[in-house]
Order: C-alpha cells, then sequence, then structure tokens
C-alpha cells in the first residue's frame, strides 16, 4: 500500500511496481480523480511488454524489490544518430577525393559514434529483455 508522496517518489524514479501479483516496470503517471468523498490518486503503470498501461488505486501497489530498469532515452540516442549521420556525411566526401589519410581519420570517427550508438541499443535491448523475463 503506498502513500501519495511513496506514489510520487517511485514515479520520479522509474522503480518498478507490483500490481495483484504482476510487476509493472514503472510507474508512468499518477492520477487525481475527484468524487464526492474526496480526492483519490491512482497510478499509471508500464507492463513488462513496455507497450500498455494499466491503472490502479496507488492504495492497492506495492514497490518491487527488483531494481530500475535503465534503458536511454530516446532522445539522446536520436541526437547520437544525428552525429553519426553528419560524420558518415564527412566521411564520403572524401573518399571520391585523393584524401586517404583525412578519409580514414573521419571513419574512424564516424565508427566511434556507431559503437556509441551499439552500446546504447544494447542497453535498451538487455532491459527489455530482462524485463520481459527473457534472460
Amino acid at each position: 500500500m503506498l502513500s501519495q508522496e511513496q506514489a510520487k517518489e517511485l514515479l520520479f524514479n522509474e522503480t518498478p511496481v507490483i500490481f495483484n501479483g504482476s510487476e509493472y516496470t514503472k510507474i508512468t503517471a499518477l492520477i487525481y480523480r475527484k468524487h464526492k468523498k474526496g480526492v483519490y490518486a491512482s497510478a499509471e503503470m508500464l507492463d513488462k511488454n513496455m507497450n500498455c498501461v494499466v491503472i490502479a488505486p496507488i492504495e492497492w501497489i506495492e514497490k518491487s524489490d527488483k531494481p530500475k530498469i535503465q534503458t536511454p532515452r530516446t532522445e539522446e540516442l536520436s541526437d547520437l544518430i544525428q552525429v553519426a549521420k553528419e560524420k558518415a556525411g564527412e566521411f564520403f566526401d572524401e573518399i571520391g577525393t585523393e584524401k586517404a589519410k583525412s578519409a580514414q581519420e573521419k571513419l574512424i570517427v564516424l565508427i566511434q559514434k556507431l559503437l556509441e550508438i551499439d552500446s546504447k541499443l544494447r542497453v535498451e535491448t538487455n532491459s527489455a529483455e530482462a524485463v520481459r523475463g527473457l534472460k
């Protein structure tokens, strides 16, 4: 059973939670509804497949003992992809010229950026598999 303060903390920390015997990745929103008898708080929780949500009163939710699932932010990944595209363009601009050394240097920078993207995607894939119980 969670208090409103505990629910807020779990929301901001993206901590896994348990509802009705099932584990959820995190609370994605807190919802306050006004009724005749007062205001009631519910939580929207992201399921293990990371593609649907369930809403339940916060009193019916418990904190999970499992650690937070780390996934890269889409924004961060998009930024890395944009930089890699720019570096690829710089590399391809050098290829048709007689600047082999410069092209090779640009290729090395491009490969480094692609490895950063690979690393972020690997974290996301491993986290998603862990949540789904595939690992």
